[in-house]
């Protein structure tokens, strides 16, 4: 058995056996980072740890309430329970009154809008009788998907004022379509393009955006490719959004006083319970949802869905980081420092992420980034433990 003493030097005092220094040993650590940090993109990548982006958009929606100055707002008009029982507006009865659905719109146009939004159910053949509004250049009409939009699969769409031929012809006309996430029900997301039964069309979303556009530019606004992605909705609810009723405003003498005037403006009800939606926000009527999506194209804060490639290279900088931090001079034997800082970086590489609207990516940031550092952990410990058995045994 080897001596249980210290080894002392020739003056008596003893020695003091090296710590152990970071980055010295094999490089079987930074292999199996390598090959961690490969297997956390892929599985990030595909969406194989639930939640994790969800949690990110609901923080957004959380963190950042406020609409950004300058960005337009949309104004809803609505059609409420109370005016839909009314006996004097729609007496209750689906479809709506065509009649009256006519009135509500041009009294909406009395206020000069730039775009109106039409987020009505008009596939009945009654609404031929308001076919002519149609000709007009501010309005987009919405049409409507009868089967909910799947990750996969054309969605079947609906007439619109009761007829099919002329809806598929006209082009002030978008998909109204919202998109459910498959865990939660919570609808985060929307289309531009919409992948349909009659080929790619715009959503009601990008529809109106587009129009808005084209009003004030005076310019038709470009077309985007046939890219069915999905867009993040970002949500905001400050200030308060300008609604008016549909009893209130056809109310003999009623004055716009310019509140819509250029503004863009959302017909649409809120009277249907099969037309609640779950949100970061809590329940909402599909109106109000449909509203956020097109102030995110008004803003110009539409974001697509993470890449798998832009995780990967969070994810490769990470990696590269982290190893040569260890294996820096200053910190082989300064381990607790190393730590730290690598967590500090990790931090801050998450909030550069957030207030670079790099959606969701900072909590795979995060998580990707101690996952490296558990396994730079584990390695530590596993080799101080050899090293005090080693000196036990000798």
């Amino acid at each position: 058995m080897g001596d249980p003493h210290p080894a002392e030097n020739s003056t008596g005092a003893t020695e003091a056996s090296p710590p152990p220094k970071v980055g010295q040993d094999s490089w079987w650590k930074e292999l199996a980072m390598v090959a961690l940090g490969l297997v956390v993109v892929v599985v990030l990548g595909v969406g194989h740890i639930p939640h994790i982006e969800n949690f990110a958009l609901d923080f957004q929606a959380y963190w950042n309430r406020e609409l950004p100055q300058g960005s337009p707002q949309v104004v809803i008009v609505s059609i409420n329970q109370e005016d839909y029982e009314s006996d004097t507006l729609f007496r209750a009865r689906s479809p709506l009154d065509p009649n009256r659905l006519n009135e509500l719109i041009d009294k909406i146009l009395e206020g000069k809008p730039a775009v109106l939004g039409v987020d009505i159910d008009t596939a009945d053949k009654s609404f031929r009788s308001i076919a002519k509004a149609a000709l007009s250049p501010k309005i987009v009409w919405a049409r409507d998907a009868r089967t909910s939009e799947k990750e996969h699969g054309p969605s079947n769409v609906a007439p619109v004022l009761g007829d099919e031929n002329e809806a598929d012809q006209m082009p002030q006309v978008g998909v109204a379509v919202l998109l459910k996430d498959a865990d939660d029900g919570v609808i985060r997301s929307y289309k531009r393009i919409v992948d349909t039964s009659k080929g790619p069309l715009a959503s009601f979303p990008w529809a109106i955006a587009k129009r808005y556009a084209e009003q004030k530019s005076g310019a038709k606004a470009a077309t985007p490719s046939v890219d069915t992605s999905a867009f993040y909705i970002r949500y905001s609810d400050v200030p308060p959004r300008a609604s008016y009723s549909a009893s209130k405003i056809i109310i003999p003498g009623f004055d716009w006083k310019g509140g819509i005037e250029d503004k863009v403006v959302l017909l649409g009800g809120r009277y249907d319970r099969a037309d609640k939606h779950k949100t970061p926000y809590g329940e909402m009527d599909g109106v109000e949802v449909i509203a956020n999506a097109i102030e995110t194209e008004l803003g110009g804060r539409a974001q697509k869905s993470v890449e798998p490639m832009v995780l990967a290279l969070i994810g490769l900088v990470e990696l590269v980081a982290l190893i040569v931090l260890f294996r820096l001079r200053y910190f082989q034997h300064r381990y607790g420092w190393a730590l730290l800082c690598s967590v500090i970086g990790i931090v801050i590489l998450a909030i550069v992420l957030v207030l670079l609207n790099f959606l969701p990516t900072w909590p795979y940031a995060v998580v990707f980034g101690f996952m490296l550092l558990l396994v730079e952990v584990a390695d530590h410990v596993l080799t101080r433990s050899k090293d005090t058995v080693k000196t036990i045994l000798r």
